[in-house]
C-alpha cells in the first residue's frame, strides 16, 4: 500500500510490485487487504468524529484503489456507522492460525458474517457437511502441493510468505511467522 494526502483527499494506492506473486497474478490477496484497509480508515475516521466518503480514483491512475474525503458534516454519500464498535479493536486483531477442533459455526455467527460480507450482488457461501469439507480440503491440499513442488513457488513461499525464526527480507515485516502457526515441534522442524 501507498498513501498520498493531496488537497483535501487521502489516496490509497495498490503497490503492484510488493503484491506481485506467481500464485496470485490477479492480486486477489492484495485486494482483500486493501479492502480491509479501507474499512479500517473509515472506522478510525468515525472514531475521531469525522464522516468519510470513499470513492474510486480517477481512471487515469490505475493503481489508485480508493480515495477518501473527510468532514464533520454527514451527507448521503458518507459511509454508514454500522460497524463503528469495531474501531477500538483494530490494533488488537490478529489471525489465530492454530489448528483447532472441527465444529460448525453457530447460526448466529454465520448470520453476522453474512451481513458483514454481503452487499449488492456479493453473497457468502458456506461449505458444510463432511463430504463437502473433504472435497474442499482435497482441492486445497492439491493446490498447496503444486505450490510447494514448483521451484519458483517454493522459493516465493519461503522468502516472501513465511518468516522463519522471526526473520524476513527486512522490507516489510510481511508474511506469517512460523511460531504463529502453533505447530507441534515435529511439524515445525
Amino acid at each position: 500500500w501507498k498513501f498520498l494526502w493531496r488537497g483535501k483527499r487521502l489516496w490509497l494506492f495498490h503497490d503492484l510490485e510488493r503484491s506481485r506473486s506467481m500464485w496470485d497474478p490477479d492480486h486477489l490477496l492484495a485486494h482483500l487487504a486493501l479492502g480491509a484497509c479501507v474499512e479500517n480508515i473509515v472506522l478510525k475516521a468515525h472514531e475521531i468524529g469525522l464522516e468519510a466518503v470513499v470513492g474510486p480514483g480517477p481512471g487515469h491512475l490505475p493503481t489508485l484503489f480508493a480515495q477518501f474525503t473527510f468532514s464533520r458534516n454527514p451527507s448521503v454519500e458518507c459511509e454508514p456507522h454500522a460497524w463503528d464498535h469495531l474501531a477500538p479493536v483494530i490494533g488488537l486483531r490478529s489471525t489465530y492460525r492454530a489448528l483447532g477442533g472441527q465444529r460448525p459455526l453457530p447460526q448466529a455467527i454465520k448470520v453476522q458474517l453474512d451481513q458483514a460480507a454481503c452487499s449488492g450482488t456479493v453473497r457468502s457461501h458456506w461449505i458444510e457437511g463432511e463430504a463437502q469439507l473433504q472435497q474442499f480440503m482435497g482441492l486445497v491440499a492439491q493446490m498447496e502441493r503444486l505450490r510447494m513442488m514448483h521451484p519458483a513457488g517454493h522459493r516465493e513461499f519461503y522468502s516472501k510468505w513465511l518468516q522463519l525464526n522471526g526473520s524476513h527480507d527486512g522490507l516489510s515485516g510481511a508474511g506469517v511467522q512460523l511460531r504463529a502457526l502453533a505447530l507441534p515441534p515435529m511439524a515445525e522442524a
